[in-house]
């Protein structure tokens, strides 16, 4: 009798989770969706504020999450926005180190900002938008190479100066191996790219409105892109700075204290390893 007992027991059990599993599995928990939220820092460059860069680092260090500079290859000696031919300087060799260690310590995604980062008009600021194909790119090619060469390692990921291009940026992105542009909202794009487009949508100000709207599409994996810049930080520039590191800091430590946010980069959230 107790044989008999046990089996029918047995059975009962191998019914009831043959039920549950048709039901639904419900004893596995249901895939966690995210707000994703990008941090992309751009201008960094040979003449850009290191201490600033070295704590920010530091401090996506601290939480073990990814952060997305806009590197500047060769940077323009004088002045930005003037069109006159200048000299340009390389990243010198501690920038380089920065670079090399944050990217290989998993914390630093590398995008190519520009070529030198230097006007092209006197009329409206852009270093890509308005030239010709060939020459755009010269540019992305001998940019992408030399940040290639510096971290032994793909850069895929273009953010095009002023978040200007045109029609033939986004043709010689595709000759040159990129993946992905990141500009701003009103960037064109066209049906024909294979392109991944993900634009800056928001300000240091703005984030945390931004991933309170992103939650009502939990659904779709929402993506937040915030671009900043050295010059938003009192620390750096007195004028224009809209924040303090420590109110920066604080910022970073309520995104990774939501349960349903996640900080990434460009690369992850466009899927390449």
């Amino acid at each position: 009798m107790k044989t008999i007992s046990l089996h029918r027991t047995a059975l009962i059990i191998l019914l009831l989770f043959a039920t549950l599993s048709v039901a639904g599995c419900w004893l596995r928990p249901a895939p966690q969706n995210y707000v994703n939220v990008v941090f992309r820092f751009d201008d960094y460059s040979s003449t850009s504020a290191t201490n600033l860069e070295r704590r920010i680092i530091d401090l996506f260090s601290r939480y073990q999450a990814p952060i997305t500079f806009g590197v500047i290859p060769f940077a323009c000696a004088d002045d930005i926005h003037d069109p006159a031919p200048q000299e340009t300087i390389p990243l010198d060799p501690s920038k380089i180190d920065l670079l090399k260690s944050a990217y290989d310590d998993g914390i630093l995604d590398v995008g190519l900002h520009g070529y030198s980062h230097q006007t092209i008009s006197k009329d409206y600021y852009s270093e890509f938008e308005g030239l010709d194909y060939e020459r755009q790119l010269a540019k992305l090619n001998k940019g992408k190479a030399y940040l290639e060469e510096i971290l032994d390692a793909p850069v895929s990921t273009f953010v095009p100066p002023w978040n200007r291009y045109d029609l033939n940026t986004l043709k010689a992105l595709e000759t040159a191996g990129f993946t992905t542009i990141s500009a701003d909202l009103k960037g064109i794009s066209t049906e024909k790219s294979n392109l991944d487009f993900l634009p800056a949508t928001c300000s240091i100000a703005q984030v945390r409105d931004c991933v309170d709207t992103a939650r009502a599409d939990l659904d779709r994996q929402p993506v937040v892109v915030m671009l900043f810049h050295e010059y938003d930080f009192k620390e750096v520039d007195e004028r224009r700075g809209r924040t303090t590191f420590q109110e920066f800091s604080a910022l970073v430590a309520w995104i990774d204290n939501q349960p349903d946010v996640r900080l990434r980069s460009i690369r992850q959230v466009s899927g390449l390893p």
